[in-house]
């Protein structure tokens, strides 16, 4: 890693601005703040992060606002009984950036989420249903989810359509269903006290599926796509601290006579260990990925690896510091095109956290920021110096 001249040195601000209030002795609540941000990086990180996703955009530097509310209300409370119905929405723009790092090294999430659901508690059970929208540029997705648990068993189904347009043009739709199967082990695992068994037996084991058909328009169009992916997640819980691990893979099968669609091949799998020692706490993390496609014999691949460690410490008396070190390779084949792609990055942040010593609600923080690679020239390097100061009333 080279550090670069002076110039490197670039521009951050961000500002937030919340409000919170209860009424009723708080059987209404409400939650709610605006913030805004300009990051003058030049930097340009375009290799995807992790498995491609469809809300996500390249790192860049420029301004951006966000805005969230929520609003929530207890229907009914009684002993271990209650019923919540709330409502919420939370918008960011392309270039919103919350702190100098972003969500991860190269890509952040956009658009605009608009949700409204209701959750019952009796004793050991619970029903959770959401219905959502989102919607980012030419992205639109509406989805209608629920949770049925009981005790250490939670069962979810989901439906789902994804829509993908360029102007008032529709390039695809995707209609998708799915389940999820959680059991958590977390009792068992207690019982077992400290002994071998109990490090070994899961905290928890989850199982998902899904199936999508994917359409695209013109009459030779008309079998869909069919796509089906399947996930498996397991956490365990040490002395000091936990582990959680899942894989996912997924397959996409188009028609034979299909002219828009692609056959496609992807898996993945993310680990994450953490640690805490007194007033240390330590979280690593790695996630390794790819994702290969077949259009009318036009082969592709993508091939990704992420990984990072961050390092806490926290004490009553004084600020709250942080370290992180995080590096993000990728290797693409576009063999059609002649193309081979292999891209870098690795970033450096320190933040220290004043908030305990504000008054409730308030917030300041400083951080140093610096990244290297990507798709920068060689030697490419920027860093920041930035704070976030809030306030909530």
């Amino acid at each position: 890693m080279q550090l670069g001249p002076p110039s490197a040195w670039v521009e951050h601000q961000s500002e937030e601005f919340g409000l919170s209030i209860g009424l009723l002795d708080e059987r209404i609540r409400y939650e709610g703040g605006f913030a805004r941000s300009n990051y003058e990086g030049k930097l340009d990180y375009q290799a995807p992060q992790r498995r491609p996703d469809r809300w996500t955009l390249p790192l860049r530097g420029g301004s951006g606002e966000a805005y969230s509310h929520r609003l929530e209300a207890d229907l009914f409370t009684s002993g271990s009984t209650r019923l919540m119905v709330y409502g919420g929405t939370q918008s960011a723009s392309p270039r919103f950036r919350r702190g100098v790092r972003a969500d991860g090294l190269r890509r952040y999430s956009t658009g605009k989420i608009d949700e409204l659901g209701m959750r019952f508690n009796a004793g050991r059970s619970s029903v959770d249903m959401i219905y959502s929208e989102r919607n980012a540029r030419d992205r639109d997705q509406r989805r209608l989810e629920g949770e049925l648990s009981y005790g250490s068993i939670a069962v979810g189904v989901f439906s789902e359509t994804f829509q993908l347009s360029r102007g008032v043009t529709q390039l695809m739709t995707e209609d998708a269903y799915g389940g999820s199967l959680t059991y958590d082990l977390s009792t068992l695992t207690a019982s077992a006290g400290g002994s071998a068994a109990a490090l070994l037996l899961p905290a928890s084991v989850s199982v998902g599926l899904r199936r999508g058909e994917i359409r695209y328009p013109g009459p030779s169009e008309a079998q869909p796509d069919i796509a089906d992916s399947f996930n498996v997640g397991v956490s365990w819980i040490q002395p000091n601290g936990g582990t959680d691990l899942s894989f996912y893979r997924g397959r996409t099968e188009a028609p034979a006579n299909s002219q828009l669609g692609a056959d496609v091949r992807e898996f993945g799998f993310d680990l994450t260990q953490t640690v805490q020692v007194g007033a240390w706490a330590a979280t690593s993390y790695v996630s390794v990925g790819e994702y290969k496609t077949d259009y009318l014999g036009d082969l592709t691949s993508d091939q990704w690896a992420v990984g990072g460690v961050s390092l806490g410490y926290s004490r009553r008396d004084f600020p709250d510091l942080s370290f992180g070190i995080d590096a993000d390779g990728y290797r693409g084949a576009y063999p059609a095109y002649g193309a081979r792609f292999r891209e870098a990055t690795a970033s450096f942040d320190v933040g220290v956290d004043f908030s305990k010593f504000f008054p409730v609600g308030g917030a300041m923080r400083i951080d140093y920021f610096a990244v290297s690679g990507g798709g920068a020239p060689e030697g490419g390097f920027e860093h920041v110096l930035g704070g976030v100061l809030g306030f909530q009333f």
